[in-house]
């Protein structure tokens, strides 16, 4: 599927933000050609400022309320916990303007990774080295954001299966494969199986009730 950018520059109190929006591996290059490119250097430079905040998010994600203000933290990329797969979440992100950049240069990092010894790397491992490369500081936090998805799925999820959530559910939901479902499970059940996931692989939080499993080994649901 073609990267899809949609971009919006908004002045918040004294913050600039660009928020982008990516698919797959065609979003990271039209991300960094986003804030990259001439024209947007361009607006920076006429209008005397530069962006002091930068979110690459998805397309097909969901919020489930705004954005927090701690999640904006100086010199610092955030990004989701949980759904690691053994190495750092990609699906989101808020960082300021230079930890972005390196964030957004997946594609102009990958002769540096080569150099170091980092070769067939999948998208979340070269991801997060590409942060540790230029010594970038990154945090997990929960975010109430998913990814809405129609794929179907092993249910209920294995050790190393993929957990799909009920749009509905309370959440934070910090980047999970969401859908709107009516659950069969017990918020108690839910967390019991969410709890049997591998934790460095495809394990969320959900304590408290905060999350709804929907049964995706069908299609979704109709209504």
């Amino acid at each position: 599927m073609h990267g899809m950018v949609e971009e919006s520059a908004q002045i918040c109190g004294r913050s600039h933000f660009l928020d982008v929006k990516m698919h797959a591996l065609g979003g990271w290059c039209n991300c960094a050609h986003c804030v990259n490119n001439r024209k947007e250097n361009f607006h920076q430079q006429q209008n005397n400022f530069t962006y002091d905040w930068i979110i690459p998010t998805r397309v097909d994600g969901f919020w489930s309320t705004r954005r927090q203000p701690d999640l904006f933290i100086p010199g610092q990329y955030v990004v989701p916990s949980g759904s690691s797969y053994g190495c750092l979440k990609d699906r989101f992100g808020i960082g300021d303007y230079n930890t972005t950049i390196t964030a957004l240069s997946r594609l102009s990092m990958i002769q540096e990774l080569d150099n170091v010894g980092l070769h067939e790397l999948n998208s979340k491992s070269a991801f997060q080295a590409q942060l540790k490369l230029r010594n970038v500081s990154y945090l997990t936090k929960r975010i109430p954001f998913c990814i809405v998805s129609d794929r179907t799925y092993a249910f209920p999820p294995g050790r190393f299966g993929v957990p799909l959530v009920a749009l509905s559910s309370k959440g934070p939901l910090s980047g999970v494969k969401c859908r709107p479902c009516r659950s069969s499970f017990s918020s108690k059940c839910a967390e019991t199986v969410v709890n049997g996931l591998d934790r460095q692989w495809s394990w969320t939080e959900s304590a408290n009730g905060t999350l709804q499993l929907c049964d995706c080994h069908n299609k979704w649901e109709d209504g």
